[in-house]
């Protein structure tokens, strides 16, 4: 388990090798949902970074032996200070990945009508 959900925040990873696999636990059956599939390249938890060190909206686990990058706010914080230009890059970044999720995740509620 790379992070549980519920737990706080502070960091993001950027997965090197491997797959990991991002999910929740159905309440009425227990049973685990998968809800994002990463590959090498990927960053995920990221939302805890951008949103101050919120708390994990749901699981995150390795599927195959990975390696992964983990990046901390504070670890940002200090490229925003020493390399502004690179810090805009990695912003910029992070904006395009969650404007190709929000997409996605448009797409999967209106296949399911709204619900």
């Amino acid at each position: 388990l790379i992070y549980e959900e519920g737990e706080k925040g502070d960091c993001m990873y950027l997965l090197l090798e491997g797959n990991a696999q991002r999910y929740s636990i159905q309440s009425t059956t227990d049973k685990k949902v998968r809800t994002g599939f990463y590959s090498p390249g990927d960053i995920f938890g990221h939302i805890a970074v951008l949103d101050n060190h919120c708390f994990r909206s749901a699981n995150t686990s390795a599927v195959t032996d990975i390696k992964f990058v983990e990046i901390s706010g504070e670890s940002l914080d200090r490229l925003q200070k020493l390399y502004p230009y690179i810090w805009g890059k990695v912003y910029k970044n992070l904006a395009r990945i969650l404007g190709d999720q929000l997409v996605v995740w448009q797409g999967v509620y209106s296949e399911r009508g709204g619900k």
